[in-house]
């Protein structure tokens, strides 16, 4: 190939990179919902791009703060998950929200939780559902030695945020596997610094001789 015009491939492919980045760091139209067990409770761990969760959150009326939004993202929460353990009805007790910049996570107690969860059939995750691609990813984190240890399932529009047994179960290879999270993607930081080394790699490449 022509120095020259590989040279201008790789300009144009580092260029990608730093363009690309910001849509890969966060995607607003997903949120992640895991089950997993804390100590001697099991918990419900909630992730939001930011973005995301504030799209979701009604207008506020009157003084807006951060204590409103966190509030309001506890509300947003309790009124559209309804999970179901084994047959048996869960509470959300009491919670704690960290809002960030980038990503804001909710944390829940799980009340009336069996010792053991091996399924979430019947379970409703119907937040944030004013996004026309709004995707929301069920987990289980099961306790050895039931397997697979991680269990998910993507609930969306088509099948009305419900899981039932028509609804694929993806990603029991582990933890960092299958569907995103509102983070999902290599940090910006490293996306954006691999696309400047390799235009500077690039450019560094000699010019065809004449």
């Amino acid at each position: 190939m022509n120095p020259g015009r590989q040279r201008l491939r790789w300009v144009l492919f580092a260029l990608s990179l730093a363009v690309t980045a910001p849509a890969w760091a966060h995607n607003a139209d997903i949120a992640t919902f895991v089950v997993q067990r804390q100590g001697p409770a099991w918990t419900l761990h909630v992730s939001f791009a930011t973005a995301g969760l504030r799209r979701a959150l009604p207008v506020q009326r009157g003084p807006a703060g951060p204590k409103a939004a966190q509030q309001a993202a506890v509300r947003l929460v309790r009124q559209g998950v309804a999970l179901v353990a084994d047959g048996t009805p869960l509470t959300l007790g009491a919670g704690g929200v960290r809002l960030g910049a980038h990503q804001s996570d909710l944390f829940f107690e799980l009340r009336g939780a069996p010792e053991r969860i091996t399924s979430l059939l019947g379970s409703r995750v119907d937040v944030a559902h004013r996004a026309a691609n709004q995707h929301n990813v069920l987990r289980l984190l099961r306790e050895p030695p039931d397997t697979p240890r991680l269990e998910q399932w993507v609930l969306a529009r088509r099948n009305r945020f419900t899981l039932t047994a028509d609804v694929p179960a993806s990603g029991s290879a582990g933890p960092d596997h299958g569907a995103p999270s509102p983070s999902s993607g290599a940090p910006l930081w490293l996306i954006v610094a691999a696309g400047v080394a390799t235009l500077a790699a690039a450019l560094r490449v000699a010019p065809p001789r004449p």
